[in-house]
């Protein structure tokens, strides 16, 4: 074998190496600086009908939230077993509205939907009373939206608005956003408390006040009205969390609501806009600590890898409609029957991760092409070679 032969088995060999090694070393890296989790979010929601004519189901039993698209996390709808249009809810949230038939008597219907959710990790800012800016600072376009009555938010309540002002008095009326949304949530950490039985129904802030118990969408929805008392807009957002040891069978309702829940349990907390750093989550039930005034941000757990981000709720009355589909079910022939899961999805096979290695196939079809190019030169010689010595042989007997 001559050395030039030896050369482009060489190359060749350092190519491939390239190939295989480089590209599985940078996806490794990729994927440690990624921190990125997947979930297999599964619905299987059975409605029993036990009497004795047809049950139309409403457009709301019928639409189903497909959780939110953002920087850090992106969802995916795999399957529905019903036909549907894609849609949004009042609150702009994307969903889908699935076309059911009647419900026959003594009969029922079984809706399935599965969605992938990828969840990016991501870090609270650093965040000090110092830095945070000032109730002037806030767009009036934001306090023009996010700060009057709506929904189960009750702006005009005239005991929420004197407990709100009262606080903000004894901060000596600071205009310092960020210490106003700690005094409101100490005060709130310090006077309601965590019930020990669920509430069938979200309550109304004015409920929460008056029981002095709440839980996380009471005390978030408490927050959000006294921050818009005082000019702070603020919303709800929705979610589930992963791994986590929930009751995995409830019943609601009179018996009308059975609920199945594996490795999920919903979560809500507020949303408050606070100058310079913009809208930051504030849970005042998950991480928070009395003893830190911000750690209702600092430890919000949708900052955790395994809570997913389901919805905004900014316009719609969530105590409200939560409270007329309970009344409408629990006088009706219906029974429902809902398994909800967040599982992690299945690892991908030693097979699948090649072959979804886009990296790795560019590089080994480079390194096929090279050493084509390598191999031809090295043929073009040896014809080119041989050629001369035919000639030369022709023409020199």
């Amino acid at each position: 074998m001559t050395r030039k032969a030896l050369q482009t088995i060489a190359v060749a060999s350092i190519i491939l190496s390239y190939c295989f090694v480089i590209p599985s070393t940078q996806m490794a890296k990729y994927k440690e600086e990624a921190r990125e989790v997947c979930f297999l979010y599964e619905s299987r929601v059975s409605y029993m009908n036990h009497g004795d004519k047809p049950w139309t189901l409403s457009e709301y039993d019928r639409s189903y939230s497909i959780f939110l698209n953002n920087s850090w996390q992106s969802a995916h709808l795999l399957d529905c077993n019903w036909p549907f249009k894609r849609s949004v809810d009042i609150d702009g949230n994307p969903i889908v509205i699935l076309d059911t038939p009647p419900i026959p008597p003594r009969g029922n219907i079984t809706i399935c939907v599965e969605i992938k959710i990828f969840k990016r990790a991501r870090e609270a800012p650093d965040i000090n009373f110092s830095m945070s800016g000032e109730l002037y600072d806030i767009p009036f376009e934001l306090k023009q939206k996010f700060c009057g009555t709506c929904g189960t938010w009750q702006v005009d309540n005239e005991t929420l608005r004197n407990l709100s002002f009262q606080i903000w008095r004894s901060i000596e009326n600071t205009t310092n956003v960020l210490k106003i949304v700690c005094a409101l949530a100490d005060w709130i950490g310090n006077n309601i408390t965590y019930p020990y039985m669920n509430h069938e129904i979200a309550l109304y802030p004015t409920e929460t006040f008056d029981s002095r118990e709440g839980d996380c969408d009471d005390q978030a929805n408490l927050l959000i009205t006294m921050c818009r008392i005082l000019g702070i807009p603020s919303f709800l957002q929705v979610g589930c969390l992963q791994h986590l040891p929930f009751p995995e069978n409830e019943t609601y309702w009179n018996g009308h609501l059975i609920t199945h829940f594996r490795l999920i349990g919903f979560h809500a907390w507020a949303m408050v806009y606070i100058p310079p750093w913009g809208w930051l989550p504030f849970d005042m039930t998950w991480g928070r600590i009395p003893s830190d005034p911000l750690s209702g941000i600092k430890s919000a757990a949708v900052y955790d890898l395994y809570t997913a981000l389901m919805m905004n709720i900014t316009k719609s009355d969530w105590a409200g409609e939560g409270r007329a589909v309970r009344e409408t079910v629990m006088n009706s022939p219906i029974y429902i029957y809902d398994e909800e899961e967040l599982i992690p999805c299945p690892s991908p096979s030693p097979q699948e991760m090649l072959w979804e290695n886009v990296q790795l196939w560019i590089a080994i079809e480079l390194a096929v092409v090279i050493i084509l190019i390598l191999v031809s030169k090295q043929l073009h010689k040896k014809i080119r070679n041989l050629s001369h010595t035919l000639l030369n042989k022709r023409y020199n007997p």
